[in-house]
C-alpha cells in the first residue's frame, strides 16, 4: 500500500513481510536506509524492542527517523513512542499526502 501511495516521488522502497527479516536487512545495510516506516500493529511486534534494534544497528552520524503508522494510539502510547524514539506518528488509513509530508518533515 506504502508503495503505490508514494511510487511517484521516485523514493527507493525496500520492504520486509515481518519484523525478524526486517532487521536482518537493517542489521547488515543500515547506513543504505535514510527513514524507517513501521507498522506499529503487527501482531510479531514489540515497539520498544523494534525501535532500540533500529536505533543500535545505525551506524552513520545522526539519528534514522522511525515514523510508527498505526491504527489507533492514545496521548500517553504517543508520548511513550516518543520517549522511545519514534520519530512520528501516521494514522490509518495513511493517505499519500500524510506519507509524503512526514518524508519531507524527518528527512529536511
Amino acid at each position: 500500500m506504502i508503495s503505490a501511495l508514494i511510487k511517484h516521488t521516485g523514493v527507493t522502497l525496500d520492504f520486509a513481510n515481518n519484523v525478524s527479516k526486517a532487521l536482518d536487512k537493517y542489521s547488515i545495510h543500515s547506513d543504505d536506509y535514510d527513514m524507517i516506516l513501521l507498522d506499529a500493529d503487527m501482531r510479531d511486534i514489540d515497539v520498544y524492542d523494534v525501535t532500540s534494534s533500529i536505533k543500535s544497528y545505525y551506524r552513520s552520524s545522526g539519528e534514522i527517523p522511525v515514523i510508527a503508522m498505526t491504527d489507533n494510539i492514545s496521548p500517553v502510547e504517543l508520548e511513550y513512542y516518543r520517549t522511545i524514539g519514534i520519530s512520528s506518528c501516521l494514522w490509518k488509513p495513511i493517505e499519500a499526502e500524510d506519507v509524503i509530508a512526514k518524508m519531507r518533515e524527518n528527512l529536511t
